[in-house]
C-alpha cells in the first residue's frame, strides 16, 4: 500500500474541514500504546482529566520506540462521560479518542496532543497548509503550543485529505518543538482510509474503519449524551414562528435597555426558562424562538442575552469580560446548553431574521475555543447581512489567531 496517496475513504466518513483554534473538555480516562499525532492546519484545544500511558510504538524495520509513561488530564466540553476509565491501547483507539475530543473527524488537518508529567493538557487542531514555509509554520505552532500550555511532549496526528502537512513541515515542527523542550513523542498518519505510524513503512497500518469499531470508540459513544451542533447541520425553517409573536417581541425590544433592572430580569428569566426546557427535552418552542429573534433586534439587549449565558453578574466590567472571552463562563454546562438551545431555535426562524442569532452562536463557539466552527456560523451571518457589525468584529478577532482566555480554562 502506497503512503500519501488518495483520500476519498476518509472524506467519505463525513470529515469536516477544520479551521482556526478550537477547544473541548472531557472527563474520560484512557491508556494508550501509541500517542498519536494529528494533521496540520487549524488548532483545536482539549483540556481536562484523562490518563494517557505511552507504550511501545512500532517503528520502521520492526524496531520499537517507547515514550515515557505519563498521566495526562484531558477535558472535553460538549460531551459528558459517565465511565471512569476508557483504555486506548492501539492507534485506532487513540485516533478515536482524538476525534471524540475534537468533536468531528478532521480532514486536511494536523492534531497535536500536548502533555506533561501531570497528564494531557490540551489538544490542538491546525488546518493543513502545505504552501506555508516549513520553518515559519513550525515556529508559529510551537509559539502557540507554549502560549496555551506547559507541555513538554507532543503526540501528533496527521489527517490527510485534499491537503496535508509536508514532510519538511513535519521535520521542522519536530526540530522546533524539541528545541523548545516539547519533542514529538509519537506521530500517526491517517490517510486514504488507513491509520499508521507517520514515520513508519506502513506495515503497521490498519483500516480507518477500525477506529469506529475500537473499544475506546464504543465506550465514548455510549458515554456521550449529545452530538455537536454544527453550522453545516442547521435545520431549514420549515415551520416558522408566528409572525404576530415575532412582531410583538420586536416591539417589546424597542422599550428595553441593557442597564434596566426590569429588562435584565425578563431576559434572564425567559432565558433560564428556555434553557431549562431544552435541557429537559432537547426542544425549543416556536414562542421562545420568536422571542430570541425579536429581542435581538435591539443590539444592547442581544448583548445582554448572550452575556447572561456566561454570567449572572450585573457588573458592567464582568459582563464585558465574559463577552470578550477574558473571563470564562461561570457555569459551562448552562453556557453550552444555552448556546445549543439558540442553535435549535433556528428551526423556527426564517433566514432573514437569523443574523444576530447566528453571530451569537458563532461567538459562543469562539468562547468555547472552537474557532473554525465559529467562523462557519459567522460566514452564514455575513451572507444574510454583509455589514453586520458584530459579525465583522468577531471575524477580525478570530483572524488574529488569538484564543480567548475562556477557551483554555479547565472545566
Amino acid at each position: 500500500m502506497a503512503r500519501h496517496q488518495g483520500h476519498k475513504p476518509l472524506a467519505a466518513l463525513r470529515g469536516q474541514a477544520p479551521g482556526f483554534f478550537e477547544t473541548r473538555d472531557s472527563v474520560a480516562y484512557f491508556a494508550s500504546n501509541n500517542p498519536v499525532p494529528c494533521p496540520a492546519g487549524c488548532c483545536s484545544l482539549v483540556l481536562g482529566p484523562l490518563h494517557f500511558i505511552s507504550p511501545a510504538t512500532k517503528k520502521r524495520g520492526g524496531e520499537t520506540k517507547r515514550g515515557a509513561g505519563s498521566a495526562m488530564p484531558l477535558t472535553h466540553r460538549m460531551r459528558k462521560t459517565t465511565m471512569k476509565s476508557i483504555k486506548a491501547t492501539t492507534m485506532a483507539e487513540v485516533t478515536a479518542v482524538a476525534i471524540h475530543g475534537i468533536g468531528f473527524i478532521p480532514t486536511s488537518s494536523v492534531v497535536l496532543m500536548l502533555t506533561n508529567e501531570t497528564g494531557l493538557l490540551a489538544t490542538l487542531r491546525v488546518d493543513a497548509s502545505p504552501e506555508a514555509p516549513a520553518e515559519e509554520w513550525a515556529q508559529q505552532i510551537t509559539t502557540y503550543v507554549h502560549r496555551v500550555s506547559d507541555a513538554n511532549s507532543v503526540i501528533l496526528l496527521s489527517f490527510e485529505n485534499d491537503l496535508a502537512m509536508t514532510t519538511q513541515q513535519f521535520r521542522a515542527l519536530g526540530d522546533t518543538l524539541a528545541r523548545a523542550g516539547c519533542p514529538i513523542r509519537n506521530s500517526v498518519l491517517i490517510t486514504d482510509g488507513w491509520v499508521m505510524d507517520y514515520d513508519g513503512d506502513s506495515t503497521d497500518a490498519v483500516e480507518f474503519s477500525t477506529v469506529a469499531e475500537s473499544n475506546a470508540a464504543l465506550a465514548l459513544m455510549f458515554s456521550t449524551n449529545k452530538a455537536a451542533k454544527m453550522a453545516a447541520d442547521i435545520p431549514a425553517c420549515t415551520t416558522p414562528a408566528s409572525i404576530s409573536d415575532l412582531e410583538k417581541f420586536i416591539t417589546d425590544a424597542r422599550h428595553m435597555g441593557f442597564e434596566d433592572a426590569e429588562t435584565r430580569a425578563v431576559v434572564r428569566g425567559t432565558l433560564a426558562d428556555m434553557v431549562g426546557g431544552y435541557r429537559h427535552n432537547g426542544k425549543v418552542s416556536p414562542q421562545h424562538a420568536a422571542w430570541l429573534a425579536g429581542i435581538c433586534t435591539n443590539k444592547n439587549v442581544r448583548d445582554l442575552l448572550f452575556a447572561s449565558l456566561a454570567t449572572t453578574s450585573d457588573d458592567a466590567g464582568t459582563m464585558s469580560a465574559v463577552l470578550m472571552g477574558e473571563k470564562a463562563p461561570e457555569d459551562w454546562e448552562f453556557f453550552l446548553t444555552g448556546a445549543d438551545a439558540v442553535y435549535t431555535a433556528l428551526e423556527f426562524i426564517p433566514e432573514a431574521s437569523r443574523t444576530d442569532l447566528l453571530a451569537g452562536v458563532g461567538w459562543a463557539r469562539w468562547i468555547d475555543g472552537k474557532g473554525s466552527e465559529a467562523m462557519k456560523f459567522l460566514a452564514l451571518a455575513l451572507e444574510s447581512d454583509p455589514e453586520h457589525r458584530l459579525t465583522t468584529l468577531l471575524i477580525k478577532m478570530i483572524n488574529t489567531g488569538e484564543l480567548p482566555r475562556s477557551a483554555s480554562t479547565k472545566r
